[in-house]
């Protein structure tokens, strides 16, 4: 089989080596350009002092969020509302863009609830709905502790607003949720819309802590209670009479 060989001549040899060409360019670019090089360089080292500088402050900022936390929990604990609600407006004013200064809005608005302070405890419950919350669960904990708080005002109909909101969430309160909307229609006056919640509840959650209750007040509506039935297979399915 033939084989092309490649031969250097001496010309080829005298030729510049290119690594060499382009590393004496470069040393003659930063040569010419050297105000301009080492005002680059200086602004590079002082962004990436910036950004270690940035991380270590994000990292002590919550450490230090993380501490004042605990701190208005552990009041909250011992049952010291009022103190927590004030540790907790300290945390959100002081760290609200961390995870820690918006959850401390929603557990100020507890903290006041507890401290039967409804009202301020609305309009902190509000506040943390509008701030975005993190989860669909935080979310659905917030409106159900809204219709708590509305219902201790007296104001049965914004209540059973923020619990039927609460009950179209999801998670784990919408038994809860749909129990406090029914209970404040009926406060309300509105018993066609109560029967309807008291079902609706029976339906979906035959078998919550609330049955008793609400199949009491459903048959009182003049409501008919669904009965459970069993299925095939074991599973509860329920029917209404």
């Amino acid at each position: 089989m033939a084989r092309t060989e490649q031969r250097l001549t001496r010309k080829d040899l005298r030729q510049p080596d290119e690594f060499q060409t382009l590393s004496r360019q470069a040393l003659e670019f930063v040569e010419a350009n050297r105000t301009a090089v080492m005002a680059a360089l200086g602004a590079l080292i002082v962004l990436l002092l910036a950004i270690v500088a940035y991380r270590m402050i994000s990292q002590s900022r919550d450490a230090s969020a993380s501490a004042a936390y605990t701190e208005a929990r552990a009041l909250l604990t011992d049952k010291k509302y009022g103190d927590a609600a004030v540790k907790f407006e300290a945390v959100a004013s002081r760290y609200g863009r961390s995870s820690y200064g918006q959850l401390a809005i929603l557990e100020r608005a507890n903290a006041l609830l507890l401290a039967d302070q409804a009202a301020d405890a609305a309009a902190a419950y509000e506040k943390f709905l509008r701030s975005s919350p993190p989860t669909d669960y935080l979310r659905q904990l917030a409106n159900t502790r809204l219709g708590y708080a509305h219902e201790k005002l007296g104001k049965p109909a914004d209540a059973e607003r923020a619990f039927a909101t609460a009950a179209s969430e999801p998670g784990p309160f919408v038994a809860e949720a749909l129990f406090g909307a029914a209970r404040n229609a009926e406060a309300a006056g509105n018993g066609d819309k109560a029967k309807d919640l008291y079902t609706q509840l029976l339906e979906k959650h035959p078998t919550s802590e609330y049955r008793d209750v609400a199949s009491a007040h459903l048959i009182a509506l003049g409501g008919a209670v669904p009965a459970p039935t069993a299925a095939p297979g074991g599973a509860t399915v329920v029917r209404t009479e």
